[in-house]
């Protein structure tokens, strides 16, 4: 159930659409804001988006795995050869998931409790394999990423200059996997890579040349 609130800096309508959403950033001003139980408090400015080509923005609806979503936030991360996004996914089931958009790449993956422990950042690399949630997945990327900003609702506190060192791992087949080492211990996210058109999206951003 989707929570209202007026914005702390200017006042504007908002909402919490997911229940485990603990940020937003108003629409309206741009100004940070962070859910604590029932009220709301007001952490200052989102930096900017950088302008990118993503047909993704607010809003945009989806299937996954016959289920259907909302895209109800962001965030853009800064790495050496350019930008990503993690667009956060509310599902019908009530489920929060990420669609990550890198390089015309996509994969859908879920934030997933693991018994395996993953070795520390500066360990990993490029070939090197894990198990993982008792699959065997292998290294194919380690980036030492920046977040740039986000909009809409998140389910943790970010801003501009967040730390976001991260690898990215395949398996068998579409699987997937992304171990995220902006906490301790690291977040284990597991998922698939996914065609744009198996997605069924709609209310897509128009860009010119689409």
């Amino acid at each position: 159930m989707s929570r209202s609130f007026n914005c702390p800096s200017c006042g504007a309508p908002n909402a919490f659409q997911s229940a485990v959403s603990i940020l937003a950033v108003c629409a309206y001003c741009r100004s940070t804001i962070l859910r604590r139980d029932l009220d709301v408090e007001n952490l200052g400015k989102m930096a900017e988006l950088q302008t990118d080509g993503s047909v993704f923005q607010l809003g945009v609806q989806g299937w996954h795995a016959s289920v259907h979503f909302t895209v109800v936030g962001r965030i853009q991360v800064r790495y050496d050869r350019g930008f990503w996004n993690e667009w956060h996914l509310l599902f019908d089931d009530h489920r929060s998931g990420w669609l990550g958009e890198a390089g015309g790449t996509l994969a859908v993956t879920f934030a997933t409790p693991v018994k395996e422990s993953p070795p520390a950042f500066t360990r990993l690399f490029p070939g090197k394999e894990l198990t993982l949630d008792g699959r065997l997945f292998r290294i194919n990327d380690v980036e030492q990423g920046t977040c740039t900003g986000g909009e809409g609702e998140l389910p943790f506190v970010i801003g501009a200059g967040y730390a976001a060192p991260v690898a990215d791992l395949v398996g068998a087949g579409t699987s997937c996997a992304t171990l995220d080492y902006s906490e301790d211990p690291p977040l284990v996210f597991l998922g698939n890579y996914v065609e744009f058109d198996e997605l069924r999206l709609s209310g897509l951003r128009q860009v010119d040349g689409w």
